[in-house]
């Protein structure tokens, strides 16, 4: 950048403007007009969208109750329905994760259901809670035999979902004091090639527990990162995406259907070049 707040180019030593006007040196009676996109800095990403989209596109997904704790970025090495069927259903879950939901020894205790929108699908799940290792479940102020609960509603412009985990008492349905949203944007970079950003937000109810922030936030946030690999691990093993027909689903993952036919609508389908909605670019 040089002192009158130009972009120059380190090869050819075009000036770009910020109104998005370029000057080459070798033509400098000539004015040359630059593609511009908008840009956001929240949370800890630079997001980009065309410069007519309003502010008010941005997505909502900050709760007024909770504290964002973190983001990161994991690459998913899949094709974007095999990324979007991941985080579209649970009945990946009981075997891949090891700290959320619940096991395979526990699928009796399995609720789920699922309702589609106009523009959004939204899951709702609970079983018996799996546990941590060294019932370090104890110090977000969770029981044995504990119910664990994902509220979550997936939106596909941009394609992105929100997961409320929380816990409760399997007798008096009391939700124990803290609880997490984790919201995943899927931004493509190449055919098999998926960015995963995610965000995390945390609300501790309990002022007992507040003392414990510190730790619960680097517990929930290494939980998370942890669980995300795994899903981007064995998700680089999928072979090259199918339509699905030939599927025989089971009432926990049919879900999967309707959030292809929503991302091919919505997502996919062809849209004037000066509408694309805000996405996380790093």
């Amino acid at each position: 950048m040089n002192a009158q707040g130009e972009l120059v180019c380190a090869y050819h030593a075009w000036r770009i403007r910020s109104n998005g006007t370029a000057i080459s040196p070798s033509k400098p009676d000539k004015v040359y007009s630059v593609p511009m996109l908008k840009t956001w800095e929240k949370h800890g990403f630079i997001w980009v969208a065309h410069t007519n989209v309003p502010d008010s596109a941005f997505p909502d997904f900050m709760h007024p109750r909770y504290q964002l704790i973190g983001g990161f970025t994991e690459a998913f090495r899949a094709p974007l329905p095999v990324v979007l069927d991941n985080f579209g259903e649970i009945e990946h879950s009981f075997h891949v994760h090891v700290f959320v939901g619940t096991s395979s020894e526990s699928l009796d205790t399995l609720s789920f259901s699922s309702e589609t929108g106009e523009d959004e699908t939204i899951g709702r799940s609970s079983s018996k809670y799996r546990g941590l290792p060294l019932k370090f479940h104890r110090f977000f102020g969770i029981r044995e035999g504990d119910n664990y609960h994902i509220d979550w509603v997936f939106r596909f412009k941009p394609l992105h979902g929100s997961y409320h985990n929380y816990w409760s008492d399997p007798v008096s349905a009391t939700r124990r004091p803290v609880s997490f949203i984790v919201t995943t944007f899927l931004v493509p970079v190449r055919d098999r090639e998926i960015d995963v950003h995610t965000f995390v937000q945390m609300a501790i109810e309990s002022p007992g527990l507040r003392w414990l922030a510190p730790v619960l936030r680097l517990g929930a946030m290494a939980v998370t990162k942890y669980e995300i690999k795994n899903d981007a691990d064995i998700a680089r093993y999928a072979p090259e995406s199918s339509d699905g027909r030939q599927w025989n689903l089971t009432h926990l993952d049919k879900q999967l259907f309707v959030n292809r036919r929503l991302m091919d609508r919505i997502y996919l389908a062809p849209q004037p070049a000066n509408v694309a909605p805000p996405t996380p670019a790093s």
